[in-house]
């Protein structure tokens, strides 16, 4: 049975992310968890999130296939042309 090392750490927000989730962006809801990092396995595009105090942003350009290092509050349907976005936290 293999061993788990770190079982007794608390991660950081440097630490990587334990559980994901498929999101389906919205103007109105919040994420059920806030993320550490966030997913695009689709097609690349912008996203457009709220930051953990509310503010909107548009995080511009992001690949496929990348592992962004955000924390966010909401992913937006307006603005967000991304697909396939998965949030690690």
């Amino acid at each position: 049975m293999a061993e788990d090392l770190f079982a007794l750490d608390r991660g950081g927000l440097e630490s990587p992310g334990v559980h994901q989730k498929d999101v389906t962006p919205d103007d109105n809801t919040d994420l059920a968890v806030y993320s550490r990092a966030i997913w695009v396995s689709g097609d690349a595009g912008d996203i457009a999130v709220h930051a953990l105090d509310g503010t909107a942003e548009t995080l511009k350009n992001i690949p496929a296939q990348y592992l962004y290092p955000y924390r966010a509050r909401r992913i937006l349907s307006t603005g967000t042309a991304a697909t396939a976005i998965q949030i690690l936290y």
